[in-house]
């Protein structure tokens, strides 16, 4: 069989990372800094400030302009005392806040795409995700996640060495780029490749009937899925990284996430499932993303458009 062509990841030179006020993204900035020293990149804080609505009035406030400048100025010296003093902590004071800051107004998520794009940002890194009760993930990070033209990296706890890097492969487009991001990126953590084929037989026996007696033949369509992703990954241009295969059969949610617990991050392809009814509903990324505590990056074919 000739060997595929090969896929490539083309690393980051420009990493931005989503601040708030408080601690919430502290390991987001630490993840983002090693990062940037690994992969000889350049990084940039950006925190989004919604300015509050003024109440509406016959006669506009001649004030409102210089008002909203000084709580633009307010937020970013809160945000810069931080952001100080995680630098200075980590850095000696050879990194100023104020090189790398960025106090910008509008909605969060906005504000996070709109600089990705100004500065061609080919990685985005956010912090651990807020809990709420109707939704797994805050606005921000799903609309970040869900529009995003490049690569995100979630960072839920402080930074550890990556010493294995786990990919889930579905033999999809997406799965062999996210295989390719993780092979490209090992080096640089001197990281082993562990890639994950899970034969979903749940959802084969789901398979809806209309009254009329069905027969699967689950032992068939096993082997046939075990043959594909045994050539896919003998085809693979591995480029000398080490590296592990395995099939199993499960759920491939709860497969990836106890495998996560070995392994110190994990990179996936999404398909698209976007916006409000994957927050709902949940793909296999988000429900990783979700329930994970380790770093997971999220990757996608850059052609491809999103919906929210």
């Amino acid at each position: 069989m000739n060997a595929q062509p090969r896929q490539s990841f083309t690393l980051p030179h420009e990493i931005l990372v989503a601040v708030d006020d408080g601690a919430l993204s502290d390991h987001a900035v630490e993840a983002a800094l090693d990062l940037a020293q690994r992969l000889d990149a350049r990084v940039e804080l950006v925190h989004a400030y919604s300015v509050p609505a003024r109440t509406w009035t016959l006669v506009p406030d001649p004030r409102a302009p210089e008002i909203r400048t000084a709580e633009l100025h307010r937020a970013r010296e809160a945000v810069l005392t931080h952001v100080s003093a995680l630098l200075g902590t980590k850095h000696g004071g050879r990194m100023r806040a104020d090189d790398v800051l960025k106090v910008l107004p509008g909605r969060p998520a906005q504000v996070v795409l709109e600089r990705a794009r100004e500065i061609e940002a080919d990685l985005i890194v956010l912090g651990g995700l807020r809990r709420r009760p109707m939704i797994d993930f805050g606005s921000t990070a799903r609309a970040v996640l869900a529009k995003s033209s490049c690569p995100v990296w979630v960072q839920p706890g402080p930074p550890q060495a990556i010493h294995r890097i786990l990919v889930p492969v579905d033999l999809s487009e997406e799965s062999l780029l996210a295989l390719a991001t993780a092979r490209d990126l090992a080096p640089r953590f001197r990281a082993r490749v562990s890639a994950l084929n899970v034969f979903d037989s749940v959802s084969l026996a789901a398979i809806p009937w209309d009254g009329y007696t069905t027969f699967t033949d689950f032992d068939a369509i096993r082997s046939g899925s075990l043959e594909a992703f045994e050539k896919a990954m003998k085809a693979f241009d591995w480029d000398g990284v080490d590296h592990d295969v395995s099939f199993v059969e499960g759920r491939p949610a709860d497969e990836i996430l106890a495998r996560a617990r070995e392994n110190d991050l994990v990179v996936m392809g999404t398909h698209g499932r976007t916006g409000f009814a994957s927050a709902l509903l949940g793909s296999v990324a988000y429900e990783v993303l979700k329930s994970t505590t380790r770093p997971v990056m999220v990757v996608r074919k850059a052609a491809r458009r999103f919906t929210s």
